[in-house]
């Protein structure tokens, strides 16, 4: 499994689990990577 998600592949998953709290799941996975990066840099 990718450890950060890529964002086509966040973006599939939430249009797939619209209606089962996707977007949240999504929101989260974005917020996980941006927290990745900040602290790569």
């Amino acid at each position: 499994p990718c450890a950060v998600p890529s964002p086509s592949r966040a973006a599939g998953l939430a249009a797939d689990e619209n209606t089962s709290g996707g977007i949240i799941h999504n929101m989260m996975n974005i917020v996980t990577s941006i927290i990745i990066k900040l602290n790569i840099e």
